[in-house]
């Protein structure tokens, strides 16, 4: 099953920024959110949309190509099954 939302600190990972700076972004509105009861969850089609990913990667399944975009530690969207940036590329080889 696709969840239609995400935790403050998984969207933060999904933009490469720390559980801290997360929950602060969302304070700010910067990252938008919903709140259920005591939760705070972050809807993905918003998320997505907030940095420039298609409507359609917030639903399609995991075997859909959208659904491998994902964000790369500079905050760019990447294609895990066909790129990686350069820095993690270099740190992998380095190892």
């Amino acid at each position: 099953m696709n969840h239609l939302t995400c935790s403050v600190p998984e969207a933060g990972r999904m933009l490469g920024i720390g559980r801290n700076a997360a929950y602060a972004a969302a304070a700010r509105g910067e990252i938008p959110t919903l709140r259920l009861g005591h939760a705070i969850r972050v809807p993905l089609a918003r998320l997505h949309a907030l940095v420039g990913l298609p409507p359609e990667a917030s639903v399609t399944g995991p075997a859909s190509p959208a659904a491998a975009l994902t964000l790369d530690h500079h905050g760019d969207t990447r294609d895990d099954q066909h790129q990686e940036c350069g820095t993690t590329a270099r740190l992998r080889n380095a190892g």
